[in-house]
């Protein structure tokens, strides 16, 4: 699966990015869907789960998918990038399952 680039130096592959969920908010459809998988892909190789609450403020799509608050605040804009209009919160959740198992190639 190809990776695609995007102008903050950052990666992810290009189908992960075709396949998220369509969002049209603040927080989703106008943030670096790029940066927001790698985000994610940090935290799931860091962290290997989710936590919630004030301290941490992870929140949930539409879609289902949770994501810290304050990192897709921080998130770049980037309003014509290949996933424009895309979920960011969905792309910080793909990317966390993915840099989990990444760490664990066991797991699955």
């Amino acid at each position: 699966m190809p990776d695609v680039s995007c102008e903050h130096g950052k990666t992810a592959p290009l189908e992960v990015l075709e396949n998220l969920a369509e969002s049209q908010t603040k927080s989703g459809g106008q943030k670096c869907l790029i940066c927001a998988y790698q985000c994610g892909y940090a935290w799931g190789v860091e962290h290997k789960f989710m936590l919630t609450g004030d301290v941490w403020d992870f929140k949930m799509c539409k879609h289902g998918s949770r994501a810290n608050s304050k990192t897709l605040l921080e998130l770049p804009d980037d309003q014509a990038g290949i996933g424009n209009q895309k979920c960011a919160t969905c792309a910080y959740n793909r990317g966390f399952e993915d840099g989990k198992a990444f760490s664990n190639p066991t797991a699955h």
